[in-house]
């Protein structure tokens, strides 16, 4: 009798033993391995008491867009009566963040960024320009119009939440809520004209962004899905500056008003793999949408539109991970879309957990 449950048990340990090995939860092991672990494999949150410290640069360029029928075109651009021949845009982001773990199901992480936006257009008068009174004017500022806008950009604040722990070949759900504040410059200023000034580094409103996702962990495989909705409370800021004549003489000016950015709806899912120990690949495929809104300012005559807009992107996102050193490589490449950027943006992130 003692034979044959000894027998039994070395059957179960073998046929069990994948099973314990692969399943194995954050508390097997030990704070050290835990702080090494790559983006496939570490929590859907931080452990308690980590700290990570972040690094990010984001680039972009805004040369062409997805226009109202779907296709590639020059970015549209507001510049009065003037059409744009070309436009050279581009934006870069620098982000510093710090993610603190509460519990091991809880984490809070902040994020602030530095925004650095340049943009340069060659335009020409336009043949049905209204303004036809002023026309000598408008020649008299040569071929370009330039804008920029450094400082600081909108702070965010994110306090996610794991419901579910995940293990291997078991489903993990995290909830949570990110606030992006208003802490850039929300106003244009060194107005020079309408067509020249330094515009804000902020958006000048409160958002707010819940959001849900699920991974399911396959070593070395896993799948990610999460969907967010965005939903701005709006915010007091000015108008950028605009022309007006006052006994045919042309003048420039901002007005303070309240706007509310319609809401954005975004769903993605990413498939990532391990290359090796120290190497993983993220590919994952989004979609995001937001609703057409047009804010009239009746005392002023002057309308601010936001279209109805679409974009479909691909990411790729190659990690390496050595030791507590983390560093991210990021391609955005957009697939199709409405009224959005149509141009690939480049990130790259470097991350330190304690």
């Amino acid at each position: 009798m003692k034979g044959y449950r000894l027998y039994c048990l070395i059957l179960f340990v073998v046929f069990q033993s994948p099973n314990i090995l692969n399943g194995q939860v954050q508390e097997h092991l030990t704070p050290e391995e835990q702080k090494k672990q790559t983006i496939i494999t570490q929590p859907l949150t931080l452990q308690k008491g980590f700290v990570t410290v972040g690094l990010e640069n984001v680039f972009q360029i805004f040369n062409n867009s997805f226009g109202e029928t779907g296709q590639r075109e020059i970015s549209p651009i507001d510049l009065g009566p003037f059409s744009p021949k070309s436009v050279v845009r581009n934006k870069q982001v620098n982000s510093l963040s710090l993610t603190y773990g509460i519990t091991n199901r809880l984490q809070i992480k902040a994020a602030l960024p530095v925004v650095l936006y340049k943009e340069r257009s060659v335009f020409v008068v336009t043949e049905n320009d209204s303004l036809s009174m002023d026309k000598d004017y408008f020649k008299s500022l040569g071929v370009n119009a330039e804008r920029e806008g450094n400082g600081f950009g909108d702070a965010t604040v994110d306090v996610s939440f794991q419901l579910l722990q995940e293990s291997n070949n078991k489903l993990g759900v995290r909830v949570g809520l990110t606030s992006r504040l208003p802490t850039g410059r929300k106003d244009p200023v060194n107005i020079v004209d309408e067509n020249n000034y330094t515009i804000p580094s902020g958006a000048g409103e409160t958002v707010f962004i819940p959001n849900i996702s699920a991974r399911l962990l396959q070593y070395p495989y896993s799948h990610l899905f999460s969907v967010n909705y965005e939903y701005s409370i709006g915010g007091k800021k000015k108008f950028p500056p605009y022309r007006f004549y006052l006994n045919y003489n042309p003048g420039f000016s901002t007005i303070d008003y309240f706007y509310q950015s319609p809401p954005i709806f975004h769903i993605d899912y990413s498939f990532n793999f391990h290359l090796n120990d120290w190497m993983a690949i993220s590919n994952s495929l989004s979609y995001n949408r937001q609703k057409a809104k047009t804010t009239v300012l009746v005392s002023y005559w002057k309308e601010i539109e936001v279209p109805d807009s679409w974009a479909m992107v691909y990411t790729n996102r190659i990690s390496f991970q050595v030791k507590k050193y983390r560093i991210n490589q990021v391609i955005n490449v957009p697939l199709k879309g409405k009224n959005r950027p149509a141009d690939v943006s480049y990130g790259l992130e470097m991350q330190y957990t304690f």
